[in-house]
């Protein structure tokens, strides 16, 4: 079995709000404690010489009258030339009557800019102390910490949870076809439209992919009946709103699969049931991370994508255990707990917490556990044989066990662009906001160009609810009780046309040309103090993938991959090393091997928008490959001014 157990020293500070903190990594926390720290002796050096100064001021002031005076004096007769303080002679230049308007003017003038700048650093201040980024109104900010951004057991209102779902899987495990069951039963899409797709895909031999003809839109996907590029949907559950972002499975096309989990809350990992579909899966490694012609493999992708999910910042996880309908035999109970237990024991291994993770039977194709539809169960042979054993939640309110995550809307905006089009004059950007607040009207910077731009438009992404959609027979499907007392955000007069950290939001940005924006930049304020930096060299804590063909050495050139970039890096150095189970890091290793945790320099061939980890999560997880091949997850610990 392969060991990748050291990720789990990679855990982040938990995204929930009942996380057990007892079983959090702490590098992280005592890094915060330390900046806390350093930052409140700063504080008390800089009172203490704002004392001393002001002590130094005091006889300055009793001097004040008498300045008052002989200010009073030089004014009366403005065209004489007098002695200003002390003896010392100084000229005082003779003001003509006319230009009094004008000195008027000007001193209004240094009086207001004195004003501005004092207003705009008392909003710094406050941003300091209150950690407020300034581009939130009061009272919009008042509202959204009244309504609360989790779910509570009180009566309180609450704002509606969104999360963003990757779906992961090897290739042919049934992810497209699942998620299309998924649009299909909570009512998104119509049954008319399936019906044309059975017909269409039958025509080219593929009637199986039907469903799955719902994400991939595009031809070459159908002709080929492999999802290519990650395929987003909305859907809407009795209490979350969720983004779905089907990743490809095929090894061919895992740095789409990244860009997809990089943007995501969870996940559910679809794992075919099927006798020889699980196990090439679920294949161990026989030496990855290979060098630049590409030798070597890591395996079945269901153990890759367990991994990068988990470095990516994936924490918890649905495990649909799908086509147990084709199974032999089918719907048995044998199967499912061997999967089960070989799936678990990994993902265990990987830093997935238990309590995170559910194990649910389905078929995608017949729509076997998905939902909770009673008149199905009477029809279908599956639903009686399943039921015989089976006494857990169906894929739906599974769904809705997920806890909600924590959003960071107080923090300087983040959004990380994934998509861009030319409307007219203006630019339509697609992406999530990973962290901060926006809405129509605001300044905002694009990075790393560095050109500002105004938001005229602001959508949030969301599917319709199950009761207003034209799909829906009946108002409830019965997958779960609704919590009412959700507020969605659209529905408060003072959010109307905003959108919050979690969301994935189109927006039309104008005031800035559409060839210099392209997937990967980053929108954020535009006031210098809130931006990111743009920087090519930083300092990281990696886990090395423990199946390696070659180690890597001082000087390896791999693929650093961060959201929906990817650009070469160069490891320039190798700091420390620590195999699982060493106290101690070994300093300045000569190679880094399998299973290793290590501190290294990485130099990237251009500028991109980094953040180290404590301030931005998305902008300081990053992947390196190498010949095909995941090689190492990483954090970024330190930016390097270069």
């Amino acid at each position: 079995m392969s060991r990748h157990r050291n990720i789990r020293n990679l855990d982040e500070e938990d995204y929930y709000d009942d996380y057990d903190y007892d079983d959090e990594d702490e590098y992280y926390l005592e890094q915060q404690r330390e900046k806390e720290r350093k930052a409140k002796i700063e504080a008390e050096r800089k009172a203490k010489a704002n004392q001393a100064k002001q002590l130094q001021q005091k006889p300055k002031q009793v001097k004040a009258p008498q300045q008052q005076q002989t200010n009073q004096q030089t004014k009366a007769n403005p065209q004489k030339l007098g002695v200003v303080g002390g003896g010392n002679k100084g000229i005082s230049i003779a003001v003509p009557a006319t230009s009094t308007k004008n000195t008027s003017q000007v001193q209004s003038h240094v009086n207001t800019s004195h004003s501005q700048t004092k207003s705009i650093h008392s909003s710094s201040n406050n941003n300091n102390n209150n950690g407020n980024p300034p581009q939130i109104p009061a009272n919009i900010l008042a509202k959204l910490r009244s309504l609360h951004t989790t779910p509570s057991n009180t009566n309180t209102p609450t704002l509606r949870s969104h999360l963003s779902l990757v779906i992961l899987g090897h290739v042919d495990a049934g992810k497209s076809t699942l998620t299309g069951r998924l649009l299909l039963s909570l009512h998104h899409v119509s049954p008319r439209l399936l019906q044309k797709y059975q017909r269409e895909s039958a025509t080219i031999g593929k009637s199986s992919f039907a469903l799955a003809w719902f994400t991939d839109e595009d031809e070459a996907e159908r002709e080929r009946g492999v999802t290519v590029d990650v395929g987003t949907k909305f859907i809407r559950t009795d209490r979350y709103d969720f983004t779905v972002l089907d990743a490809p499975g095929h090894r061919d096309f895992v740095p789409n699969m990244i860009s997809g989990a990089a943007g995501a809350d969870c996940g559910l990992l679809v794992v075919a049931a099927t006798t020889g579909e699980f196990e090439a899966g679920f294949a161990v490694a026989n030496g990855g991370g290979g060098n630049e012609t590409g030798t070597g493999h890591v395996g079945g992708q269901t153990r890759e994508h367990i991994i990068l999910s988990r470095g990516l910042g994936v924490s918890q996880l649905i495990v649909a255990v799908n086509k147990l309908d084709a199974a032999d035999p089918p719907w048995e109970e044998g199967r499912f707990e061997h999967i089960k237990s070989q799936v678990l024991a990994f993902l265990l291994e990987n830093g997935f917490k238990e309590k995170r993770i559910l194990f649910v039977p389905v078929s995608g194709l017949t729509g076997v556990n998905v939902s909770n539809e009673k008149r199905k169960e009477n029809e279908e042979e599956g639903w009686k044989l399943l039921k015989q054993w089976y006494k857990g939640p169906t894929l739906i309110e599974a769904l809705n066990a997920f806890v909600p995550a924590k959003r960071e809307f107080e923090k300087p905006l983040r959004l990380i662009i994934t998509d861009v089009s030319s409307e007219g004059k203006a630019v339509t950007v697609r992406g999530r906001i990973v962290q901060g607040f926006l809405r129509a009207g605001d300044g905002v910077t694009v990075l790393p160009v560095g050109d500002d731009a105004s938001v005229s438009r602001v959508e949030r992404g969301k599917a319709t609810k199950e009761s207003d959609s034209p799909y829906s027979s009946v108002g409830n499907s019965g997958n779960g009780q609704a919590t009412t007392a959700d507020i969605d955000l659209n529905d408060i007069p003072e959010l109307q046309n905003c959108a919050l950290a979690g969301d994935t939001v189109e927006c039309a940005l104008s005031g800035v040309d559409a060839a210099r924006v392209s997937p990967g930049c980053v929108i954020c304020h535009p006031h210098q103090s809130l931006r990111p930096r743009i920087q090519r060299k930083f300092e990281a804590r990696v886990m090395v993938m423990e199946h390696l063909a070659v180690p890597i050495i001082r000087g390896s050139q791999v693929l650093f991959h961060m959201h929906s970039i990817d650009v070469p890096a160069v490891l320039n150095r190798l700091m420390t090393a620590k195999k699982r189970g060493e106290a101690n890091a070994r300093s300045n290793p000569r190679v880094l091997t399998g299973g290793v945790e290590a501190t290294v320099e990485i130099t990237l061939s251009e500028r991109l928008v980094l953040e180290e980890y404590s301030e931005c999560k998305a902008l300081g997880r990053f992947v390196l490959r190498r010949g095909g091949d995941t090689i190492a997850v990483g954090l970024i610990e330190k930016v390097h001014d270069t």
